[in-house]
């Protein structure tokens, strides 16, 4: 249903993508509660997502590759892209393209990875995935 934790998540970003933070933050807080998360706190990504990029990049530097190494690869370029992390989600890339992670496909067109579009060391990535 629309309570369901991944359509949380997907109207979070929708909301992020409208410029709507409170509304993002509010989706991604109930999803964490769903998912069982009583104590949820919002990581780097959902910081990020909610126009908090600053509070996420410190977020993130204090849970480090620790934090990142615990996730499939691709979600940590997601929220290392987020957050304009470019140099560290790269790192990350080149381990989601060895583990040849599905959701790799998303690559031209997920808006989570658009900083990392911007960027011209995208291009031998898409182009090794034929994108």
């Amino acid at each position: 249903g629309p309570d369901a934790p991944g359509h949380l998540v997907g109207s979070g970003m929708a909301y992020a993508c409208k410029g709507d933070s409170a509304g993002a933050m509010e989706s991604f807080r109930k999803a964490g509660a769903q998912r069982g998360f009583a104590d949820w706190r919002p990581g780097p990504i959902d910081l990020g997502l909610a126009g908090q990029s600053d509070a996420g990049r410190k977020l993130a530097a204090q849970r480090g590759d620790a934090y990142f190494n615990r996730m499939r690869s691709i979600f940590a370029v997601y929220n290392l892209s987020v957050i304009g992390e470019r140099d560290w989600a790269f790192r990350y890339l080149d381990k989601a393209m060895k583990e040849r992670d599905p959701e790799l496909v998303w690559l031209k067109i997920d808006p989570r990875l658009k900083n990392l579009r911007d960027d011209p060391r995208i291009v031998p990535y898409l182009k090794q995935l034929g994108l």
